[in-house]
């Protein structure tokens, strides 16, 4: 099994994936290595995760709430005709793809949210800039702090 953080992204993928297509939706690395227009529109997921005791066990047996923050970045170029129309079009269908987090398929997670979208941004590509706008998700997993490969809740 993999880290609960791993499982999430990978979950997010999945689902987007199924909504936009293989080979427009990836992790965030991705976005570090060179694109051309031609690899445009891109959907790039990040997890990132926070920690927080819930309960005073001796190590190995605490309960550890996590606090995921789910970033998804949209990116076009800056070529195409109405890039912010097509970025709120692609922004649209991230936020009703993954309006419940229930089928992610990662066990139970705690007050899964839309947290908003931040953007445009522009980002230098091979052939010219990229344009971007990054949709945020939050929620909350219980772990044991022993074994971060498994909800609690799943």
């Amino acid at each position: 099994m993999a880290h609960v953080r791993k499982q999430m992204r990978d979950a997010v993928i999945a689902r987007l994936k199924s909504e936009f297509g293989d080979e427009f939706v990836g992790d965030a690395v991705r976005l570090m290595r060179s694109f051309t227009k031609s690899d445009l529109p891109f959907v790039a997921v990040v997890v990132s995760d926070t920690v927080a005791p819930t309960d005073n066990n001796p190590p190995g047996c605490r309960v550890d709430n996590r606090g995921f923050i789910i970033a998804i970045r949209a990116c076009v170029h800056e070529d195409d005709e109405d890039a912010l129309d097509v970025l709120d079009v692609i922004g649209t269908r991230i936020e009703t793809s993954l309006v419940d987090g229930s089928v992610l398929g990662v066990g139970r997670l705690l007050n899964w949210r839309l947290g908003g979208t931040v953007g445009p941004e522009p980002q230098p590509v091979s052939d010219g800039t990229l344009i971007a706008s990054t949709t945020t998700f939050t929620a909350g997993m219980f772990t044991l702090d022993a074994d971060p490969e498994t909800n609690l809740h799943s």
